[in-house]
């Protein structure tokens, strides 16, 4: 084998990726490996089975990745602290903290090591990672700190949306099982300081934090922001609309400390030990040093370990006078890394990392024999940038599905865009560099180094706004399927190893032969849609449904609240659109103008192919409303107001109007003051089923009088988030839905839902799910049956049995 790092990289993740789907006892496994591996040896020592022996070590390290990933992730010792997450009363936890406070606009977090757990009296030992949140009063502990909180241990919260960010899952790929809220400062107490390893204690937090300090001396706003990801991968202080900016450019890498960080600290350090006189071998050996102890300061990231590993032994080469081969140490390393922490394959970070400079290594070579002599051994400036450009395209070609999957997107102009930001922030990060070094022996030049370095970051800002703002920057695509992805890396390879043009035709014939056939028989196997699917959208406090029709037509009723660097529609209304394959809205309804249901609209008129756009005709006044409407009329959208007796076309089911009647705001009828009492409300008809969506409507008794049941059930979106003036005894009693949605944020300063409407409900016999509790709600009817469930398991623990696992140890 030419490259035996990189098949047995393959094996050991293929059984890693078999693990998410198939759970095996360990024990059973550790059998058959050790069976595999015994049988292996055999072979080899009688020299027998030649052509069997790599197919049966590839399967024992099959079977390795699988019960590594077992281990890592199912079976977890009785002190565990996964087996306390989600106990319902407070605890005291004590342990030592493993990393820094991380200090974030809104809050600060520390990570924490628990080693006891206690309630009252009893104590027991524990053993994990705890996320603690609160306010800046967390600042006052340290790496090293021995801690003593107070607080309930809450279990990591899931994705609460489809497409949405699961914070259980990113927490535990880290290792961290619990999360503790401290909103008091008496909630946590230091007990002792100088514990940790002394290494990170006494050089490397010193290091970070002098560093940080430095720059929030010298820097403020964006500017510091931005170097403090560049430099540190602290992305914690990046304001929303910055991350949003490198993102639509395709940029967003460069706020990722990866081996383009890396090679900039390692061209920066060469340069500087040559200037100072050392000769090739010991600058390179030098820079390598230096680049080790760097990667502490950034928390050790896959990214980092990769690329400080490549130039470490690519400076052994050169001062030993060896060649080694690139790929197979790059697969090395990742398979180093998986077996120390097997959840890492599925990090985006890992993934984007490694397949990056893997394209690079593989493809860029490729890419380059395409090119003319000239350009490709050639110095001159136009030959260094057509060589930069090749890198970026080799990059991109390897990460664009994984890209498209995750963040919906396909940059176009990043190769480059690169060509312009990538000096730029190595100019930033040198800068930088110089502004903390002459910062320790004159506080003038490092005053000095700090204006320069403010005026690079502010042009890297404005040169990263000005691409994202460019109309094609970047394409818009639902989430690809995985079959697609797995053929496009398959074609990539094949086509990089063809050697002549004949081959790259055969390919390209194949190609399309393959797409042919799918596309023919995915219309004659694909199941035709009868069902009507509605989601009911977790976006805090407001509202966002989405409704499919039987044919896949999309309808979207209200788009949740927007602020100044987050938008529900952006979050969450678009990110579940494009992972359910869809590019265009067929009906937008806009229930009334008010901040909580119209703000995330603004985003989806913007983004999507929207037919039509619908609402009361209730003119809003708020800088919301006005960019609505600005956007629906620049991109031509046509929009109507509805009325009560309307019925709307176009997603294949029957949608009624009932809310608000005719003549308001016309002829000569006075409308009424109350804002909600302008909402839309629309029934859905499928069926033997009603769904009844009531926006923010207040004086509700109407409504009774025109929902024309005719026999249906119905599900009720409950109005105004189950305030008690808009669900009386009378509305509740005389609807009868078997099931009533409350779209409501968690801890909302209203007070919301109203306890008592939510009983009254129940004693109608309706079955209350609320999105605070169970994040979306999906409900799906085929025309006869309703299945509804949400997104979140109210009330339990994903780990264990809680009151059983508690009084089991406290005996």
């Amino acid at each position: 084998m030419g490259q035996p790092a990189l098949l047995t990289l393959a094996a050991y993740g293929g059984g890693i990726v078999i693990g998410q789907f198939l759970s095996v006892p360990p024990l059973f496994l550790l059998w058959a490996v050790s069976c595999g591996l015994a049988l292996w040896v055999g072979l080899v020592l009688i020299e027998r089975g030649r052509e069997i022996r790599t197919p049966i070590l590839l399967a024992a390290l099959v079977l390795a990745g699988l019960v590594r990933y077992e281990l890592a992730t199912d079976y977890f010792s009785s002190a565990h602290l996964s087996r306390f997450a989600g106990l319902p009363f407070q605890v005291r936890l004590a342990g030592t903290v493993i990393r820094d406070p991380v200090r974030e606009p809104w809050r600060t977090t520390v990570l924490v090591r628990a080693f006891r757990l206690g309630v009252g009296s009893a104590c027991v030992h524990v053993d994990g990672l705890v996320q603690v949140v609160g306010a800046h009063h967390l600042l006052g502990v340290s790496y090293g700190d021995l801690v003593e909180m107070r607080g309930v241990l809450e279990v990591p919260s899931p994705a609460r949306n489809p497409g949405g960010f699961d914070r259980r899952r990113y927490l535990a790929q880290r290792g961290v099982y619990g999360v503790m809220r401290i909103a008091d400062p008496d909630g946590i107490a230091v007990i002792c300081r100088g514990g940790g390893n002394p290494v990170l204690r006494c050089i490397v937090c010193p290091v970070r934090r002098y560093v940080s300090c430095t720059l929030d001396r010298w820097l403020r706003g964006d500017p510091r922001a931005v170097i403090g990801a560049l430099l540190l991968g602290d992305r914690e202080g990046l304001p929303g609309y910055v991350e949003s900016w490198f993102r639509t450019s395709g940029m967003i890498h460069v706020l990722a400390v990866s081996g383009l960080h890396v090679g900039i600290l390692a061209l920066i350090a060469t340069l500087f030990l040559r200037g100072v006189g050392l000769p090739r071998t010991a600058a390179s050996l030098l820079t390598a040093v230096l680049l080790v102890a760097y990667a502490p300061l950034t928390g050790l990231r896959p990214s980092v370990i990769r690329a400080v590993a490549l130039f470490g032994m690519g400076s052994i080469a050169l001062t030993l006078d060896r060649r080694f081969d690139r790929i197979n140490l790059l697969a090395a390393i990742a398979l180093a890394i998986l077996v120390a922490a097997p959840r890492a394959l599925h990090d985006l970070g890992f993934q984007l990392s490694f397949l990056a400079t893997f394209s690079i290594l593989f493809v860029f070579p490729r890419l380059l024999a395409l090119l003319p002599a000239a350009v490709r051994s050639g110095s001159s400036p136009a030959a260094r940038i057509c060589q930069a450009l090749g890198v970026s395209v080799a990059a991109q070609l390897g990460t664009a599905p994984l890209v498209a999957y995750h963040f919906f997107r396909l940059p176009l102009l990043a190769p480059l865009a690169n060509l312009v930001v990538i000096p730029l922030v190595g100019l930033a990060i040198a800068l930088s560099l110089a502004t903390v070094t002459s910062g320790l022996i004159s506080s003038v030049l490092g005053q000095v180094f700090a204006a320069a370095e403010w005026a690079v970051l502010t042009l890297l800002l404005a040169a990263v706004r000005f691409v994202s703002r460019v109309e094609c920057a970047s394409l818009r695509l639902p989430a690809p399927h995985a079959f697609s992805i797995l053929m496009y890396y398959l074609t990539l390879v094949i086509l990089c190893r063809a050697t002549d043009g004949r081959c790259v035709r055969r390919v390209a014939l194949i190609w399309l032969l393959i797409l042919a056939q799918v596309w023919v028989w995915h219309g004659v196997f694909a199941p035709c849609r009868t069902d009507l699917r509605a989601i009911f959208l977790d976006v805090g406090q407001g509202d966002a449904m989405v409704i499919t029709g039987p044919g896949g037509r999309v309808m979207v009723v209200d788009g949740g609240p927007a602020f100044r660097d987050w938008s529900a529609g952006e979050a969450i209304v678009a990110p579940y659109l494009w992972s359910q394959g869809h590019r265009s809205i067929d009906v937008l309804v806009a229930t009334h103008p008010d901040a909580d249901h119209l703000g995330g609209l603004v985003y989806l008129v913007e983004e999507f192919d929207v037919e039509v756009v619908l609402d009361s005709g209730l003119p809003g006044n708020s800088p919301t409303y006005r960019r609505f409407v600005e956007k629906i009329r620049r991109r031509g959208i046509p929009y109507y107001r509805i009325r009560a007796g309307d019925r709307i076309e176009g997603i294949g089911a029957a949608v009624r109007v009932l809310h608000p009647p005719r003549g308001w705001g016309t002829d000569g009828v006075a409308p009424p003051a109350n804002r909600n009492d302008w909402s839309v409300v629309l029934a859905i008809d499928w069926g033997e089923w009603t769904i009844l969506l009531t926006g923010d409507l207040e004086r509700t008794e109407g409504i009774l009088d025109v929902v024309e049941r005719d026999g249906r059930s119905i599900l009720l979106k409950v109005p105004h988030h189950g305030g008690e003036d808009a669900n009386s005894e009378e509305f509740a009693s005389g609807i009868g839905a078997e099931v009533a949605v409350i779209s409501v944020g968690a801890r909302n300063r209203f007070g919301l839902p109203d306890p008592r409407v939510v009983e009254r409900y129940r004693r109608t016999g309706s079955a209350v799910l609320r999105t605070d509790l169970v994040g979306a709600i999906r409900a799906g009817i085929d025309g006869q049956h309703l299945v509804v469930d949400g997104m979140v398991d109210e009330g339990s623990s994903p780990y264990r049995d809680i009151s059983r696992a508690w009084s089991g140890d406290t005996k």
